[in-house]
């Protein structure tokens, strides 16, 4: 008795294991679907309808001043921008020194086979381009549906607490064809998506402040985390959807 009874726990938990391995994977997609709804409406292609984009922002990047613990922070590292996408493939990233856009200190600019760099009135610097393109150009749920389309597999590692934050948020390992990892992590009661991380520099990025802008649910506040250090902030004070902009602002000093 005691023999069939222990043959039949092994046989439920195995059973078990089978059918929960894939419930995994399914859940995962649930997640992300159900995060993709929410900031859609129920229709991801909408955002394929936004064909540029304007926004203005205040920045803040300093390792030294979020190292040493410095708050408030310096304010004479604070910079104010502005952004400029036009789709499929340029971006425009004004840095300046005021809130007025006067004194210009930085231009950056994004095509589809490389970025420029243009420092106060230093040559442009032009490299050849990598993953920066897509997370410069697309917006969070259209980068989360490419991964999600391009995934070899999609796994719930259930959920986790990271630095700065009082909850835990659902973790999601999308790994790609190419065998690389992206963790998106997603808030267990709203469903939106809170933070990236990237295994490959080991720095997340932290989203938040959500606002609704023409029907779409857009993050107000990004930053950058290392080692528990966020090391750079971005607010965006403004953002504009399918404002016609002039093509002359993608042509960099030669």
């Amino acid at each position: 008795m005691l023999r069939t009874f222990f043959i039949r726990q092994l046989i439920v938990t195995i059973s078990c294991l089978f059918f929960l391995s894939p419930l995994r994977g399914q859940g995962a997609r649930e997640i992300l679907n159900h995060y993709l709804d929410t900031v859609s409406n129920g229709d991801i292609s909408k955002w394929d309808r936004v064909k540029t984009t304007y926004a203005t922002t205040v920045n803040y990047f300093s390792t030294e001043d979020f190292k040493s613990g410095l708050h408030p922070p310096n304010y004479d590292k604070v910079s104010y921008g502005r952004t400029y996408k036009v789709w499929p493939d340029k971006v425009k990233v004004e840095l300046y020194s005021d809130s007025l856009f006067l004194n210009s200190t930085s231009n950056f600019y994004f095509f589809k086979n490389k970025r420029v760099i243009v420092l106060g009135n230093m040559p442009p610097m032009e490299l050849n381009n990598d993953d920066t393109m897509t997370m410069t150009l697309d917006f969070y749920p259209t980068l989360v549906k490419k991964s999600m389309d391009d995934s070899r597999k999609i796994t719930y590692n259930g959920t986790k607490l990271i630095s700065g934050l009082e909850y835990p948020l659902h973790e999601i390992d999308i790994e790609t064809r190419q065998r690389e990892h992206k963790f998106f992590l997603i808030n267990t009661h709203t469903y939106l998506l809170e933070a990236i991380y990237d295994p490959e520099t080991n720095i997340y990025t932290i989203i938040s402040n959500y606002k609704n802008i023409d029907g779409y649910l857009i993050p107000m506040y990004t930053a950058s985390m290392n080692d528990r250090v966020i090391f750079a902030w971005e607010i965006y004070k403004k953002v504009i959807f399918n404002q016609p902009i002039d093509m002359d602002k993608f042509n960099y000093p030669r």
